[in-house]
């Protein structure tokens, strides 16, 4: 059970990671007009569902 929870937990860090790196490459590499908010509330929301997918996983017995 515990490394079904670490293998799951570790998939959605990855992912994340994945989301973020490509947020940033976005925001600083192209020249697209979209808004800074965009980028900062995406951020946001990609690092509190990626802590609290994980921390919900981790309490889970």
């Amino acid at each position: 059970m515990y490394v079904k929870k670490s293998i799951v937990s570790g998939i959605i860090t990855f992912l994340g990671i994945i989301i973020l790196c490509i947020l940033s490459i976005l925001y600083c590499f192209t020249e697209l007009n979209i808004p800074e908010v965009f980028y900062f509330l995406a951020w946001g929301l990609c690092i509190s569902f990626m802590v609290g997918s994980v921390s919900r996983i981790e309490r889970q017995i």
